[in-house]
């Protein structure tokens, strides 16, 4: 919680599970069905992984490229090749607060406009930034020198250092390993070869 966007993020929870429990206090326990829960979270349980490795495969992973005359490189592709070029430096693990805090406002208006009423909605965004914060966490942990209990995140950190470490072009999922699995991103390791641009995920530092 030293760094900011643990932070941003838990703050966000708070208001939102205050805003919750305002909207539950004014209609009553008793009026709240079990669907109004599982829905947005089985939603968000879905989503959520599919979305962590299409963002990390396609957007972190975004290479420098010329548009109208100028270079384009956006602030959260170069941060993730700072966390490429030094995994250990626990700063650059953190996704970004001036990424974060501009993608609030639409993330917030995405599950207001797809949820069909505004109770489904909070749970939504509460599952939602909840996701982020267990995301920022275990990728936390994945980089520090914590011994893995489980299986599931003996796992998480295996595959995760396969990308850094090993290859950059696959193991894009993280907090489901799963979903690299079904997405065809999870050889065995052995059958890879040892990438020579997992530092630099192929962009030579200016």
């Amino acid at each position: 919680m030293s760094y900011p966007s643990p932070r941003i993020l838990a703050a966000q929870l708070v208001v939102l599970i205050r805003i919750r429990m305002h909207m539950l206090a004014a209609v009553g326990l008793a009026s709240v069905t079990g669907w109004e829960l599982l829905i947005p979270i089985a939603i968000v349980l879905v989503l959520w992984p599919v979305q962590e490795w299409l963002v990390h495969k396609f957007v972190l992973h975004l290479r420098p490229r010329e548009l109208w005359g100028r270079r384009f490189d956006p602030h959260f592709a170069k941060k993730h090749r700072d966390h490429h070029a030094d995994p250990s430096y626990l700063p650059d693990v953190f996704l970004p607060a001036r990424v974060i805090v501009p993608l609030i406002p639409p993330t917030l208006a995405f599950w207001w406009l797809v949820m069909p009423t505004p109770e489904l909605a909070l749970t939504a965004m509460i599952a939602y930034v909840g996701a982020a914060l267990h995301y920022e966490w275990v990728h936390y942990l994945s980089h520090t020198s914590v011994t893995p209990r489980t299986e599931w995140f003996r796992r998480v950190r295996r595959n995760h250092r396969y990308h850094h470490f090993k290859n950059e072009r696959y193991w894009h999922g993280f907090t489901v390993p799963l979903v690299d699995t079904v997405l065809g991103s999870n050889p065995k390791a052995s059958e890879v070869e040892t990438s020579a641009t997992a530092r630099t995920l192929g962009v030579e530092p200016e």
